[in-house]
């Protein structure tokens, strides 16, 4: 089964942010953080105990592989900031606590990172990954309203009538990018996009940010989107905006973790 597992995440380039996403996000950040820290996150991981996180690739998207084995790390991935429909009362929303979700997670693994050389590896695997996390908009954001009065989960129980996605959360997760569209091809994308001025460590304002753009694109006006061309090409420029964010501020991590954490990024 875990060969299996080895093969798909190696040969499917869009199937399950999704895998070529978080690989893209990865890649571009190494690029940022230089060759002295790529070299150093290398040979980190090679000593993680799973052999699907041994290299920055498959480190990318381990914490989704390997989450049925570890089901709560599931909400780690996300924060239920709520978004209210027009017609839903205010009073009824819920005010989740940090605890359990990706800030929480963040931090944690970060201190980890640091302090932790026994469990470094598996740290820095969550850490490749949760960044680029917090950066998309629907990991950020939660719909209520008379349909959804405990959620929508970040649009992943919106139905949508619009192949190859299923729902509103998997168009987010794919930045709205044709399924053939490969890592590499991400990575060009991204670079057409500025990076952001912020780099330091601050999850709480990737969040925020983050919900702010759910609310302005993910759902506008406080409804429903319709998913037209219009909608989709939104999509796909805030999603390569959140993606670079994401790669640059993933390069500071690391550097600020790494051997140059002297040297002025």
């Amino acid at each position: 089964m875990r060969s299996l597992m080895l093969v798909l995440l190696l040969t499917v380039p869009a199937a399950a942010w999704d895998f070529r996403n978080h690989r893209a996000v990865v890649e571009l950040a190494c690029e940022y953080a230089g060759h002295t820290t790529r070299l150093w996150l290398e040979n980190a991981l090679l000593a993680h105990p799973d052999p699907l996180a041994r290299t920055t690739s498959l480190a990318a998207v381990w914490p989704d592989v390997d989450r049925p084995n570890w089901p709560e790390s599931g909400s780690w991935h996300y924060i239920n900031l709520p978004l209210a429909a027009p017609d839903f009362p205010p009073e009824r929303l819920p005010h989740p606590g940090p605890e359990g979700q990706v800030v929480w997670a963040l931090d944690s693994w970060r201190h980890a990172a640091a302090v932790d050389p026994e469990h470094r590896a598996e740290a820095l695997a969550y850490l490749l990954h949760l960044v680029g996390d917090a950066h998309q908009p629907l990991h950020a954001c939660t719909y209520f309203s008379s349909s959804f009065p405990l959620g929508d989960a970040g649009g992943s129980q919106q139905p949508v009538s619009c192949p190859p996605w299923h729902n509103l959360h998997a168009v987010w997760d794919s930045a709205g990018l044709p399924v053939e569209t490969t890592t590499e091809e991400v990575v060009a994308l991204m670079r057409s996009h500025a990076p952001p001025p912020q780099t330091a460590w601050d999850p709480v304002a990737w969040v925020r940010e983050s919900h702010a753009l759910a609310i302005q694109y993910g759902y506008p006006e406080g409804r429903l989107p319709v998913l037209d061309e219009a909608y989709l090409a939104r999509v796909r420029s805030v999603s390569l905006d959140r993606l670079h964010a994401a790669a640059f501020r993933l390069a500071r991590v690391l550097h600020d973790l790494g051997p140059e954490a002297d040297v002025p990024f």
